[in-house]
């Protein structure tokens, strides 16, 4: 095992007390998300996690950069000097329609 570091976005921090990095000891990814929820509980177990081993669609993992999609998944070794990002992906936007209040410059600027 490796001490590994784990980069969570903001959209993550809420569960982590504010810790925006955090080192693990493990030797997979999934061994390493174990340990966060060992140490951060049900509601990070419950955010990252759809059922047991199967991450929640809308979760991006990536190992120095690369998405474990197309590495080995959960299983995807890790070492020394290694990091992982938890990328929770962002949608959505504003209820209001802004092109009501926009000028016809700036529409033909935005649309």
């Amino acid at each position: 095992m490796s001490n590994i570091k784990v980069i969570l976005t903001t959209a993550l921090i809420d569960l982590t007390n504010g810790e925006k990095e955090i080192t693990v000891d493990a030797s997979s990814v999934k061994e390493a998300l174990e340990k966060l929820v060992t140490i951060y509980g049900d509601d990070f177990k419950n955010k990252i996690f759809e059922s047991e081993n199967k991450l929640r669609r809308f979760i991006n993992l990536y190992v120095n950069g690369k998405d474990i999609r197309f590495l080995d998944g959960l299983e995807t070794s890790i070492g020394v000097g290694d990091e992982i990002t938890l990328l929770p992906a962002v949608s959505g936007g504003s209820p209001f329609n802004f092109s009501e209040k926009l000028n016809a410059q700036d529409k033909s600027q935005y649309y």
